[in-house]
């Protein structure tokens, strides 16, 4: 969706009240672990049958209603978000309170809500898509280029021609990064701000922002990345600055300090900029740059500004590329079909399950 493809609003559909009846599961499970309750053992009973790959019949509706209506359930995603044992998606509870929405066979997701879908990623897919250069990208990053092509031309001549290649975040999708990255011009990591307060799907005894960290000193220090530029994406902005909760914040960065008087805004933010040091810190060449995006993974104009920075990289790297495609159009303009692309290749993490970390290749 992201990538401009025509996707079918029924499969979202379909991942909502997946996404719905599997945040239900969890925090059932939740709540039993921790001894809450009453929880409506019917109720619970009929919700543990439903087969989150099938969309749920009145029955299991109406269990997951009764359940959320006890407010047992809103207990324990509460405790489970001030002392984290249980993975659960960011969104569990909209997830859960819109489900008989969801199910509704006449439901059309908006934009927004097919952004809220997750999804854990299981191999690696590849997306192409092509994007127009108009002239002020030619002019800011290939001045030589946009001055050999007439104004008229620049927005019909010339594409930037992507392929996303959606690689897994997960602890067992992990083995297949290698062949990924082979050829990368850059690496691209995304971090989840709220992971501090967050574990594992795989392993509820680590804490993701430590498993991302480890995974970025992994990647970053490689020798394969030792000449190369490194984009990283802080994504859940609007989640962290929601949900900051210092105690917890200052439990996993112990070296965070703030001054008294500060209203929750003002700390949130500096402990934004705190992540990001602390992440320039795990790069042993100290010459080295990121370049950072702060980003809400809801927001489709985040998205966009990170994708024009992207963009700089490619035509930087693909400059003598892209000239050459220049004077191929300029030669053969008047033929049917002419035009010039320079081309970037990603590999990405939408880190959507509850995988920590990810990496994306440009080249």
């Amino acid at each position: 969706m992201l990538y401009q493809q025509d996707l079918d609003a029924k499969f979202y559909r379909q991942w909502l009240v997946r996404n719905a009846v599997a945040s239900c599961k969890g925090l059932i499970g939740i709540a039993q672990a921790k001894g809450m309750g009453p929880l409506d053992a019917a109720a619970v009973a009929v919700v543990e049958e439903l087969d989150e790959g099938v969309m749920p019949p009145e029955e299991g509706i109406a269990a997951v209603e009764t359940l959320w209506a006890s407010g047992v359930l809103q207990t324990a995603y509460d405790e489970n978000v001030k002392s984290p044992t249980t993975w659960l998606p960011d969104h569990a509870v909209y997830y859960v309170q819109q489900v008989r929405d969801f199910s509704d066979p006449k439901f059309i997701p908006t934009h927004s809500q097919m952004l809220l879908t997750r999804s854990l990623t299981v191999g690696v897919n590849n997306v192409a898509f092509s994007d127009a250069v108009d002239g002020a990208y030619l002019m800011a990053h290939c001045p030589v280029a946009a001055q050999m092509l007439g104004s008229e031309e620049i927005g019909t001549a010339c594409k930037l021609d992507w392929e996303v290649i959606d690689v897994g975040g997960q602890r067992g999708e992990r083995r297949k990064w290698m062949n990924t990255l082979t050829d990368a011009l850059g690496l691209i990591f995304t971090f989840g701000l709220s992971e501090y307060a967050q574990v594992l799907y795989e392993d509820p005894d680590t804490i993701r922002m430590q498993e991302s960290m480890d995974l970025f000193d992994k990647w970053a220090n490689h020798q394969d990345f030792s000449r190369k530029p490194i984009v990283v994406a802080f994504t859940k902005k609007d989640i962290y600055q929601k949900n900051f909760d210092l105690e917890k914040f200052k439990a996993f960065f112990t070296d965070f300090e703030v001054e008294e008087g500060k209203s929750k805004d003002e700390v949130a933010e500096l402990g934004m900029k705190h992540i990001e040091a602390r992440v320039r810190g795990l790069l042993k060449d100290k010459r080295k740059k990121v370049t950072p995006f702060f980003i809400n993974t809801t927001d489709k104009e985040d998205f966009f500004d990170m994708l024009e920075g992207l963009k700089e990289i490619v035509a930087k790297h693909n400059n003598a590329k892209i000239m050459d495609a220049v004077q191929r159009s300029l030669d053969a303009k008047k033929e049917p079909g002419s035009g010039m692309s320079a081309q970037g290749n990603m590999a990405a993490d939408v880190n959507g399950g509850g995988g920590s970390g990810g990496c994306c290749t440009i080249s």
